[in-house]
């Protein structure tokens, strides 16, 4: 109806929405009562601004799509790697543990998937914002992996 290539599909979020697409790409089973539902739609790639998963044990070979990843290495309310979210403590509500961005891509890595990680040294939450500057090599990712079907690994530490 739409004309949308169904096997051409990305994703993406910001903070709360990275995580939400994050899990929904990531840990279907944890977010759906009926994955099966959603099995004639196939997400290319996911986009990432500072997000994170409930568990990244859970991300399996089969569901480990590319991704692009940004995150400041002091993100002091979504981990960078595996912390709890907001750094809450155990006795404080909302407590949960996350796997942020460097954690999902290094079981990427493992799996061999494709990513890009762009690690910001000291940066804060702030990363969550679009990194307009990126979009180049963001769009050069996509073209490159999801409609030319190369692989690429890459980490930028900035």
């Amino acid at each position: 109806r739409f004309n949308i290539d169904a096997e051409k599909i990305i994703v993406g979020g910001s903070s709360a929405g990275a995580e939400a697409v994050l899990n929904a790409v990531y840990n279907p089973d944890l977010m759906f009562d009926n994955p099966g539902v959603y099995s004639d739609i196939r997400i290319s790639a996911v986009i990432s601004l500072a997000g994170a998963v409930v568990d990244a044990r859970y991300l399996s070979e089969a569901e480990s799509i590319p991704g692009i990843f940004f995150h400041g290495t002091d993100d002091n309310l979504v981990p960078y790697a595996t912390a709890p979210h907001h750094y809450c403590k155990n006795s404080e509500p909302g407590y949960i543990i996350l796997d942020g961005s460097k954690t999902i891509v290094d079981r990427l890595k493992n799996f061999d998937t494709s990513y890009l990680f762009y690690s910001f040294e000291n940066a804060r939450h702030e990363i969550s914002g679009m990194p307009f500057d990126y979009l180049p090599e963001v769009f050069k990712f996509l073209k490159k992996v999801v409609f030319e079907n190369n692989k690429i690994q890459s980490t930028v530490y900035k």
